[in-house]
């Protein structure tokens, strides 16, 4: 057996083995609801649990705004909650080199994302649902995390339907609070997406373990079409049955408290965090015999009062092609410069990679990725208004396997390609 095929299995096997039940359930409090890519900014508003004999719960606790608006009835046997967010962006892209008919010069307004939430319990407050959708540039609404979830214990619960696959730390933490105004190319290289499937977790003060079963990495009605070198359009919706993927991630956090791991961003009441995550995944699809794939990742996440760092390392292996690994990394920073450490946010980010097993069809060369990118975060309104802008730099070409036209980052056969983009992002 090969040593990469060994390495990834040997990874996977500990990670899944990872034993729900070492978990102790006297140190963890209950979830209120489990993540999702809409972030609130802060948790849902539950008014007590109503006791037998008590009243029925007053107009003003079941029907107003929290960090979202909500309703619930009066035995509090049901609740839902709306929240909503908005992504208003401008992308100045300058880029030599790139393929015909392109322009070298690409500007544009977009609306990068809205997002509508339906978040809420039934039955009891341990049976729990997300109702998500998000539209793109295209103004398209499609399903975003769509799942029923139960707690079975207080520090154990289980999820079905369509959710953001427990692997890249980057890509579960919501979009709202990234450190820079988009994720990294590295991260959407290397992300297992959202999927549909089943999944279970575990948590206590300072260890969580996720494991999920789904359909395929890209087995979700969002994803975007793809085309090869023939231009024919590459389906990612493994729809067919005939695929199948297991993705496991595990954390451990010997410093700071979960809810400070939320996002990117640590504002001045923060206290100093630690957390270190490790992660793997497998995927094949026995309908196309071009795609068996296993992949790994390590992140390491270290903040405190007014700053945060965070630094990961990818590689994803193609089993079926013997093609060799794609790898990737990233590290970046920000830092709270205002005298209350939550208003100004300084920020910079340099990725890498090498795209290997992955053939780039325009460009084949183009497999090395080296991108740093700057900028600043203005918060009118600390965790729903953001006023934010970046600037990127390519020390090399940006192959197709690389390249995000949406981001800004578009496919050139040269070096020096820079993007600009400004965003205005509310979150109600």
């Amino acid at each position: 057996m090969k040593p990469t095929v060994v390495f990834y299995s040997t990874l996977c096997s500990l990670i899944f083995a990872f034993p729900a039940y070492a978990i102790p359930t006297d140190t963890i409090e209950p979830e209120d609801e489990q993540d999702q890519e809409m972030d609130f900014p802060d948790e849902p508003y539950y008014p007590p649990e109503e006791e037998e004999d008590d009243e029925p719960l007053p107009l003003s606790e079941r029907i107003g705004y929290n960090d979202g608006f909500f309703i619930r009835n009066a035995d509090n046997t049901f609740s839902l909650f709306f929240n909503g967010m908005l992504q208003g962006r401008f992308i100045y892209s300058q880029a030599q080199s790139v393929p015909e008919p392109e322009n070298e010069n690409y500007y544009r307004f977009e609306l990068r994302r809205t997002d509508l939430y339906f978040t809420g319990h039934f039955i009891d407050e341990s049976w729990t649902y997300v109702l998500g959708t998000e539209a793109g540039p295209d103004g398209t609404f499609a399903a975003d995390d769509v799942y029923i979830a139960k707690a079975f214990t207080e520090n154990t619960w289980g999820q079905v339907g369509q959710f953001s696959t427990p692997f890249l730390r980057e890509t579960l933490i919501s979009s709202t609070r990234q450190l820079t105004v988009e994720r990294s190319l590295v991260s959407k290289y290397f992300s297992t997406n959202n999927s549909t499937g089943i999944l279970y977790g575990a948590e206590n003060d300072s260890v969580k373990w996720e494991a999920a079963a789904t359909n395929g990495y890209f087995a979700h009605d969002s994803y975007p079409d793809e085309t090869d070198e023939n231009q024919d359009v590459v389906d990612h919706n493994f729809q067919n049955g005939q695929s199948y993927s297991f993705i496991t991630r595990l954390e451990f956090k010997p410093l700071g408290e979960w809810e400070e791991f939320r996002g990117f961003n640590s504002f001045g009441e923060n206290d100093m965090g630690l957390l270190i995550g490790v992660a793997g995944a497998y995927q094949r699809d026995n309908d196309n015999a071009d795609i068996e794939e296993a992949s790994a990742t390590i992140d390491v996440s270290f903040q405190g009062s007014g700053w945060s760092t965070f630094a990961m390392g990818a590689v994803t292996q193609d089993l079926e092609n013997d093609a060799g690994s794609s790898y990737g990394a990233q590290i970046q920073g920000g830092l709270f410069v205002d005298e209350d450490l939550d208003t100004v946010e300084l920020f910079s980010r340099y990725e890498w990679g090498n795209s290997g097993s992955h053939e780039d069809f325009i460009y084949p060369e183009n497999d090395d990725l080296s991108i740093l990118t700057a900028g600043a975060n203005y918060y009118i309104y600390p965790r729903h208004l953001k006023l934010s802008a970046d600037f990127g730099y390519a020390f090399t070409a940006i192959g197709g396997n690389w390249a995000n036209t949406t981001d800004g980052w578009r496919t050139s056969n040269t070096s020096g390609q820079y993007v600009g983009r400004a965003q205005l992002q509310l979150v109600i």
